[in-house]
């Protein structure tokens, strides 16, 4: 860690470099410091649409939303952010505006297009939620609705069904 930060400290303001650190450290093993309320930890979810339509991937997203947010009973002061990736099927818009429909205007948003993988699931929408927390991972909830239950069959056996 040290050689990446001296090899780059003269980067060190650029955003991307920030975020290789932070995915470095992230990797390692290495927490995210404390905060007030404990630590910053995130969900994942997953859902899809069945045709690439604006109302479908806002009704779908809050839908993955409003689970994550119940099953880890989420407070909007909590969130740090909250990523999205989309599979290049879908363009008709982008579901950080669904979000922000949801009343997620405080928190930053941000939508990636996931890169065409041969075979991977289609139309699929995916979700990546970090928040500050005093629950351990093991009591996090991750959502894997619709078409993307078969991305995490051991997550979602015997639950959000």
């Amino acid at each position: 860690m040290r050689f990446l930060i001296k090899r780059n400290a003269e980067h060190f303001n650029d955003r991307y470099y920030l975020f290789v650190i932070l995915y470095y450290l992230l990797s390692c093993g290495t927490s995210v410091p404390h905060t007030e309320v404990g630590m910053v930890r995130a969900v994942r979810g997953a859902t899809t649409v069945a045709r690439d339509d604006a109302e479908e991937i806002t009704e779908v997203t809050q839908e993955m939303l409003a689970e994550l947010v119940r099953l880890n009973e989420l407070e909007n002061d909590d969130l740090v952010d909250i990523i999205f990736t989309v599979t290049p099927d879908i363009t008709k818009m982008f579901p950080a505006k669904a979000a922000r429909m949801m009343g997620f205007s405080d928190v930053p948003l941000l939508d990636m297009a996931a890169p065409e993988i041969e075979g991977a699931l289609k139309m699929c929408i995916r979700v990546m939620v970090h928040f500050n927390t005093d629950k351990k991972n093991t009591e996090l909830k991750h959502v894997y609705l619709r078409g993307a239950r078969v991305l995490r069959p051991d997550i979602v056996k015997g639950s959000h069904e």
